[in-house]
């Protein structure tokens, strides 16, 4: 959904650009435009203004959209002249008025909160955040202790003013600091006094922040969750519907020496991953990681031929019955998926119930991190989770000073490796990469570097490849996962129903 743009003009009513031309005066009769259905109602604008004019032009445009365009007229000297002007895009697959109607009272309440005490002569451009919970998504929250009450957020990267009105010399609120998130409403721009944020406190008090380095913009992205999560099912689907069966990528070698190879267009490294490449005989490849779902289109030239639901295609891989698996089970549409953004450091859990997707957790995550040498990105696209186990434990690089190394410590026959520390309820998604609780390294002071490690989730990506969960967080999505392998002698437990984790 685009953001909310109106531009507020005091003093001097001058136009910015515009998609349509429209009435500069207001009068009942002059208002028509060829083309538009039209919308008029009055309005009252706080700080003892007259009554104004709200005027809005829409039409459904070829992209299946509604474009409408929010027109503010203020009383001067007897007439209404043009003073503000917004532009939204709608979606027309559900009931469209009814969100015109929230966003024209979102207008409203954006100028008057954010056009108070102006300076002669400023000019004001208010960008009004609306993400919003898509029709096609239900909150029904089954775990909420790490569920923000908020979209969109600033993440406070250091310490910050919170001005009481967004010019500097006025009086300072509090101060916020590293790191938090707090809800965002609206940007404000001003010729006057700059940038701020307006944002909402704990205790409802709304305040400003200056734009800078010192703070970031995120949100949850809930409607290219939806987009995602269609496009997984659509895939399934059509694969199905064309007598076709759905495969994963088997890529993992666990303790595998990494291969750390050149990113591909998509962002992932060759670790643990197979090459795709554009045909049996082109050196353009990109990098399909373990785990992925696909499709089997045939085999040419001792190659598969495959496509992805998000990578495209068709790739051709080397025909090893060793590197794909054949899911049997995916016999119709995923019903739960575990989405996550490293965009906003944020993962949310999604289920089917009936015709109705729901919103059953959300939460802050830790994503893997690209350091060049030895930690990755956590890997975009779509993966069959394999399975979850209570606890995993993890290595480190043994280091040249250590002589002894205790037997537990031991990595098998590998002298450069030790386990350093484990997290619990793991879940491996794409080769070595797992969601997990806090990591836990082993030695003296383990519950201070866990709290440490816990402050610092949903802030940058920090890990090696995994996702990183509050522990209770990732209990519920271990118990929600279920096992429907009780009996596994390894102790790993398949998920009673098909989930798919999606990273953006």
């Amino acid at each position: 959904m685009k953001n909310l743009i109106i531009i507020i003009l005091t003093v001097i009513f001058s136009i910015f650009s515009y998609s349509i031309n429209v009435p500069k005066i207001y009068t009942e009769k002059s208002m028509k435009l060829e083309g538009y259905e039209i919308i008029e109602k009055d309005i009252n604008l706080n700080n003892g203004r007259p009554a104004s004019k709200l005027v809005v032009y829409f039409k459904k445009s070829e992209n299946n959209e509604i474009q409408s365009y929010m027109n503010i007229y203020e009383q001067t000297n007897n007439e209404y002249r043009l003073a503000v002007q917004s532009e939204k895009k709608i979606k027309y697959n559900f009931n469209f008025t009814q969100e015109l109607s929230s966003y024209m009272n979102g207008l409203v309440s954006s100028v008057n909160e954010n056009t108070k005490d102006l300076s002669t002569d400023e000019v004001r451009e208010v960008e009004v955040f609306n993400t919003y919970l898509p029709d096609e998504l239900n909150l029904a929250l089954k775990y909420d202790k790490n569920s923000p009450k908020f979209n969109d957020f600033l993440f406070i990267k250091k310490s910050t003013p919170v001005n009481e009105k967004p010019v500097e010399t006025s009086a300072v609120l509090e101060t916020v600091s590293y790191p938090q998130k707090i809800k965002v409403n609206s940007m404000i721009r001003s010729n006057i006094s700059g940038d701020w944020y307006e944002i909402e406190l704990k205790d409802g008090k709304k305040g400003y922040v200056k734009v800078s380095e010192n703070v970031e913009k995120r949100k949850f992205n809930w409607n290219k969750i939806v987009e995602k999560i269609d496009v997984v099912n659509t895939f399934i689907t059509q694969t199905l519907e064309e007598k076709k069966k759905v495969y994963t990528i088997s890529a993992y070698a666990p303790l595998s020496r990494d291969y750390y190879g050149e990113k591909d267009k998509f962002g992932n490294r060759p670790n643990q991953s197979i090459k795709g490449y554009k045909a049996p005989d082109s050196k353009e490849y990109v990098n399909i990681p373990d785990r992925t779902i696909f499709r089997l289109l045939g085999e040419k030239d001792g190659f598969y031929e495959i496509e992805t639901p998000f990578y495209g295609g068709p790739y051709y891989i080397k025909a090893n019955p060793n590197t794909i698996v054949e899911e049997n089970e995916l016999t119709g549409i995923i019903t739960k998926f575990i989405v996550i953004d490293p965009e906003s450091q944020s993962e949310a859990i999604i289920e089917r119930d009936k015709d109705k997707w729901n919103v059953i957790t959300y939460s802050f995550v830790t994503t893997g991190k690209d350091n060049g040498s030895s930690s990755y990105e956590s890997p975009h696209g779509a993966f069959l989770i394999a399975y979850s186990k209570p606890v995993m434990q993890y290595t480190r690089n043994r280091k040249k000073d250590e002589t002894t190394v205790a037997n537990y410590l031991k990595v098998g026959n590998r002298d450069d490796l030790v386990i350093s520390g484990e997290a619990l309820f793991a879940v491996r998604f794409s080769g070595g990469g797992y969601l997990h609780g806090i990591p836990a390294t082993y030695g003296g002071g383990t519950a201070a570097k866990k709290a440490y490690t816990g402050q610092k989730i949903g802030t940058y990506k920090e890990s090696h490849k995994c996702v990183r969960h509050y522990d209770d967080q990732i209990k519920f999505i271990y118990d929600w996962l279920g096992d429907a392998t009780p009996n596994d002698e390894k102790g790993l437990r398949k998920p009673i129903n098909p989930t798919v984790a999606i990273i953006f």
